[in-house]
């Protein structure tokens, strides 16, 4: 998805900038020099099906904003909204017509470092010049001054001219360093009719888009190893054939079927405790803040793939495994149930997670501080299906070219451990070196998010064509594409590497720090992850499950970052028999 960066106007520019306008703002006003609080469970969505919403302002003369209730032209239901513009560009220009949309603003609150994102479908008639949506930064005012308040202005694609159909247009952005407000505006720079409906406004993680038929093969590397006596690790040169649709069948050894029951529990049976400490940290209206989290470290290092090299000592790049130990290119997903205990704060989960090594100016570095989390994501929480033992999923691309998608694969730092304030991401520069950490940042953190969509069928497919992110953003709840059906949890990977500086001097093993991407092996306990899925991300709870049972009444204690209900902080335990066999509230 790309998106423009508009340069700021002047105060004179800007009110001569925008013939008409259909401003979204917030319905309760935030008195001057109020702090705009963390806005990761705002989510707007509306197909006006039920009239104006009351946070609907209009701001321009020369034109008419309207609901019309029209099955016939509407894109979904019968009510859509109109503006019908008479305002030519050069009354625009010579600012007769204008009133400034800016005055009075009372917006949707953020923080720097939310992820916004907002969808709708829009539909030109006659348009002369351009129709288009755009997403508006705000700073904290001052004396309500809202002109100087303003940031930066972003452009959603795609934009309309002339006659269009339905056409869906979006914009995903991060909020800028010193962002307190974001706006949504829908405008016309000239003449003619501008259709809009179901438009969807969210801030907080982003979903990924929806993915293709199409299945890429491994990425073929070459390997140069270094003559020198330090510590650098191996410069590679990575050529990433072109992606193919796929028209014949899949190798047999590239599938592996689901078989129901195949595997034997006895030792995850074995294994259980009687009961899990959980840390709730409060409730939340946002799906993809729904979740439980674990905290897992490294158990070992080798150059061995079991999923992309099963069978193949060193047939990889170097990888960091972290959680189950003795994971190697023999290891099977019942060898992995069978491996008494974990680096991670279950015992029942014997998962295998790992990730490409990553390298700072040559030394070899560790992670810390992981954070694993399972979250009900975009998708409605009732279709959330068991994921089966020994499904396997890879997230991310390891030989992109240039950064991915920011809703699959993202770095970034902060200023404190764990604590996401003021933090730098990939696209702070237009360059492909990583940005450099500052000296009051803590390293490095890697953010992977895998696909939640299965085909029911497949345990594993060459590429992770057996899964998919899911589809249909304008919609209330995301849906899984027909040719994978089934919503299992979405797991994502948050990786900290305290002791990277950044810069061109970190890479990966995959090589360039923009192949960011990792690897999973299903070894959980079913009752177990079920009974952790509905007591937290099902019940609209984000959740902690602390490194041992026995500090979960020490809340001030637990590694519990990035979460904005520090101030509820509880502990529950869940039992195997019942549900919940105390809950403190």
């Amino acid at each position: 998805m790309q998106q423009n960066e508009e340069h700021r106007p002047s105060r004179t520019g800007l009110a001569h900038l925008v013939a008409l306008t259909l401003v979204f703002v917030a319905t309760a006003a935030l008195t001057q020099g109020q702090q705009a609080v963390a806005a990761t469970s705002t989510t707007f969505v509306s197909g006006f099906e039920g009239g104006i919403p009351s946070i609907v302002g209009t701001h321009g003369s020369g034109a008419t904003f309207r609901l019309e209730s029209d099955s016939a032209r509407a894109h979904s239901g019968n009510n859509f909204l109109e503006i019908v513009s008479t305002n030519h560009a050069a009354a625009r220009r010579a600012g007769s017509e204008l009133t400034r949309f800016m005055t009075g603003l009372e917006a949707f609150p953020v923080v720097p470092g939310d992820e916004v994102e907002a969808s709708v479908f829009l539909r030109a008639e006659n348009v002369v010049d351009d129709a288009r949506m755009v997403m508006v930064f705000f700073a904290e005012p001052v004396n309500n001054n809202w002109s100087a308040a303003y940031l930066k202005t972003f452009t959603a694609r795609p934009t309309l001219r002339g006659d269009t159909g339905w056409r869906e247009v979006e914009v995903s952005q991060v909020a800028p360093a010193n962002a307190a407000y974001v706006r949504i505006e829908f405008r016309l720079y000239d003449t003619g009719t501008l259709l809009i409906d179901d438009f969807a406004l969210r801030i907080g993680e982003l979903v990924p888009p929806p993915t293709t038929t199409t299945t890429t093969s491994p990425p073929t590397t070459t390997t140069t190893t270094s003559t020198t006596t330090t510590s650098t690790p191996p410069t590679t040169t990575t050529t990433v054939p072109p992606t193919t649709t796929t028209t014949t069948p899949l190798d047999p050894a590239q599938i592996e079927l689901y078989v129901p029951g195949e595997f034997d529990e006895t030792a995850l049976t074995a294994s259980r405790s009687d009961e899990i400490s959980v840390i709730w940290n409060g409730f939340t209206d946002n799906r993809g803040q729904n979740l439980f989290t674990l905290f897992c470290d490294t158990s070992q290092f080798a150059a061995d793939d079991p999923i992309i090299a099963p069978g193949v000592p060193g047939g990889s790049h170097l990888h960091e495994f972290i959680g189950l130990p003795g994971i190697d290119a023999f290891s099977t997903t019942q060898s992995m149930i069978d491996t008494p205990g974990t680096n991670c704060t279950v015992d029942e989960d014997r998962s295998a997670y790992w990730a490409p090594a990553a390298f700072q100016d040559g030394v070899q570095l560790q992670t810390q501080f992981n954070k694993f989390y399972y979250r009900v994501g975009k998708v409605d929480p009732a279709t959330i299906v068991d994921m089966p033992i020994g499904l396997k999923i890879i997230a991310g691309n390891g030989g992109a070219t240039e950064p991915q998608a920011r809703s699959v694969a993202y770095a970034f730092t902060s200023s404190s451990e764990g604590q996401r304030t003021e933090p730098k991401t990939q696209q702070s520069g237009t360059s492909l070196d990583l940005f450099e950490v500052g000296p009051d940042d803590n390293g490095i953190r890697l953010n992977i998010n895998f696909p939640q969509c299965w085909d029911g069928v497949h345990l594993w497919l060459a590429g992770t064509a057996h899964m998919a992110y899911p589809v249909n953003v304008g919609r209330q709840y995301r849906e899984c594409p027909p040719t994978h059906p089934v919503p299992i949890i979405n797991i994502n990977y948050n990786l900290g590497y305290p002791d990277a500086t950044g810069g061109p001097g970190f890479v990966l093993a995959s090589g360039e720090w923009y192949t960011m991407h990792a690897d999973f092996v299903n070894g959980w306990d079913p009752e177990t992850l079920r009974k952790l899925t509905d007591a937290c991300p099902r019940a609209g709870r984000y959740c902690d499950v602390p490194r041992t049972h026995e500090t979960c009444p020490a809340v001030e204690n637990i590694l519990n970052h990035n979460t904005p209900f520090v101030e509820e902080q509880h502990c529950f335990i869940i039992e195997r028999d019942s549900d919940i066999l105390n809950f403190f509230s």
